[in-house]
C-alpha cells in the first residue's frame, strides 16, 4: 500500500509548510540580494557600494528571520521588566537587527554551512565597516 501525500515516507520527514511571515522574509530576502547585485552593477550610480552594504544587511537580516521562524524563535526583543513580553515600536514587535542575529545563531542549532556566514557576518559587523559605533 502507498504512503498517501504529505505522510511519512522510507522515515523521513516530509517538510512542513512555512508560514506566512518566513515566506515574506524568504521573499524580502531574495529581493533586497537581486537588488543589492543590481546596484553594484549599475555603471554609472554614486555610492553604489554603500547601497550594496544596506541592501545585502537587509538581505541577511530577512534570510535570518527566515531561518529563525522556520525553526519556530521568535526574533524580537524581549522586554527587561518582563520577559515572557516582547518589545514594541509604534505597535509593531521590535525585531533583532543582524548582529542580535548573528548572536542568536550560534547560541542555536544551526547547521554548519549557515554557522560560517554567521562567523564571516560576526567579524564584518564588529570589525568591518559596517560598525558604526
Amino acid at each position: 500500500m502507498g504512503h498517501p501525500e504529505g505522510s511519512q515516507k522510507a522515515g523521513l520527514d516530509m517538510p512542513r509548510k512555512l508560514s506566512i511571515e518566513t515566506e515574506a522574509n524568504l521573499r524580502k530576502a531574495r529581493e533586497a540580494a537581486l537588488l543589492a547585485v543590481e546596484t553594484y552593477n549599475r555603471p554609472g550610480t554614486a555610492f553604489r557600494s554603500v547601497g550594496d552594504v544596506v541592501l545585502m544587511v537587509i538581505a541577511w537580516t530577512a534570510l535570518f528571520h527566515a531561518i529563525f521562524g522556520k525553526k519556530r524563535i521568535k526574533p524580537y526583543y524581549r522586554q527587561k521588566t518582563r520577559s515572557t513580553r516582547f518589545e514594541r515600536v509604534d505597535g509593531d514587535f521590535k525585531h533583532w537587527e543582524l548582529s542580535e542575529c548573528v548572536q542568536h545563531s550560534s547560541k542555536t542549532r544551526i547547521p554548519p554551512r549557515e554557522r560560517i556566514w554567521s562567523s564571516s557576518l560576526r567579524l564584518l559587523s564588529t570589525h568591518g565597516p559596517l560598525n558604526l559605533n
